[in-house]
């Protein structure tokens, strides 16, 4: 028999005083890690999937996150508890109105075959036909507020491009373009991090798109 688990994760915890700290080791050894961790990924996923953990993902304001947001830490501070409505008289009713209208939104995306994404150097199609969406409204993710759905595994084709910087494993990758043929990347470029993206991409089934919100 297996023991029902909820697991509080912080971000606080996964975010060191300097969220750049690896920027200097090598991609490679960075991949290998993230590679490493796999198993215990699956183990995770699984277990959560069947009703058998539950856990719960959310921010915790400290100097280095307010600092990436370019705010003091009080502002940052009053930004974090605002998106997770604790400002609110009633937090769990501006969820619930939240979860209502995401569900209005998730049941017409259910009658949807195709999907285009039109943007600056992006032009990306791909199918989600029998996919269902799902509603995140504070269940889970805190904050939260996104319906999403995962695209049949080989229907997506065409570039994509990131203009917002992200950090992966204490080293940051920026202007991240992806091109796709038949669901898998056959191009990948980074104005910056680029050695750290085509590492990452070496991860079995990394260059692929596993999900869409």
């Amino acid at each position: 028999m297996c023991a029902r688990v909820s697991v509080f994760w912080l971000w606080d915890k996964t975010l060191p005083p300097n969220p750049k700290d690896l920027s200097n080791v090598d991609p490679s050894k960075v991949r290998l890690r993230a590679g490493a961790r796999k198993e215990i990924n699956d183990i995770w996923m699984k277990r959560a999937a069947e009703g058998k953990l539950k856990w719960t993902l959310l921010p915790y304001p400290v100097s280095s996150a307010a600092q990436e947001a370019s705010m003091a830490l009080p502002e940052y501070e009053d930004f974090v508890y605002k998106s997770c409505f604790v400002d609110k008289k009633n937090p769990i009713a501006e969820w619930r109105k939240m979860q209502a209208e995401q569900e209005k939104i998730c049941e017409r995306l259910n009658n949807v075959s195709e999907m285009r994404i039109v943007g600056e150097d992006t032009d990306l199609t791909f199918n989600v036909k029998g996919r269902k969406w799902l509603n995140c409204c504070g269940l889970i993710n805190m904050p939260d507020g996104e319906v999403y759905t995962g695209p049949v595994e080989d229907s997506v084709n065409g570039t994509i491009r990131f203009t917002y910087p992200g950090i992966y494993y204490g080293k940051e990758a920026e202007d991240i373009r992806l091109t796709f043929k038949k669901g898998k990347v056959v191009k990948a470029s980074a104005a910056k991090g680029e050695d750290l993206l085509k590492e990452i991409l070496k991860i079995k089934n990394a260059d692929r798109l596993g999900g869409f919100c």
